[in-house]
């Protein structure tokens, strides 16, 4: 919709891995990208939390949702929307009216420090993309393999 509205400005729409694009955001990766890169939420996941905490969040807010119920020691799940928790709740077929009322959340840049600081072992911390975010990269990689096989190349 942005490029039919801009159609004089290149854009190209590409999907990255959360780890890499949290390195490439913080500096912490090396890049030559003409402008700096952050990370942002979605305004629907961060207005939803706004309202339901009654306070807003700050504007660079990454929340990331965990679910103890769903913890276990081989993995310690987060997700980037409580819509995503249940759905990962319902397909693990547990009941909707047991679902968590009180969610864990946290901002993602918090969960790295924490992860990092190496008082707790992380290693099972696992982030969960959601149905519609796989679908997205599903589509721009068939997208990309459609191009090589015409003989146009990946984009860049």
């Amino acid at each position: 919709m942005v490029q039919t509205l801009n159609p004089d400005i290149e854009l190209q729409l590409g999907v990255t891995p959360l780890g890499t694009a949290f390195a490439l955001s913080q500096g912490w990766q090396p890049n030559d990208a003409p402008v700096p890169l952050r990370l942002q939420a979605s305004k629907a996941v961060v207005q939803a939390l706004a309202e339901e905490r009654g306070e807003e969040p700050a504007a660079d807010a990454f929340p990331v949702y965990g679910c103890d119920e769903l913890t276990s020691a081989r993995v310690i799940p987060f997700w980037t929307s409580a819509a995503d928790v249940k759905e990962t709740w319902l397909a693990a077929e547990r009941p909707l009216e047991a679902f968590p009322k009180d969610l864990t959340v946290v901002d993602l840049r918090k969960l790295v420090q924490i992860a990092l600081s190496g008082d707790q072992d992380f290693s099972a911390l696992m982030l969960i993309a959601s149905v519609k975010a796989t679908a997205k990269a599903h589509e721009l990689q068939m997208v990309d393999e459609a191009r090589v096989a015409a003989g146009l190349g990946a984009e860049p």
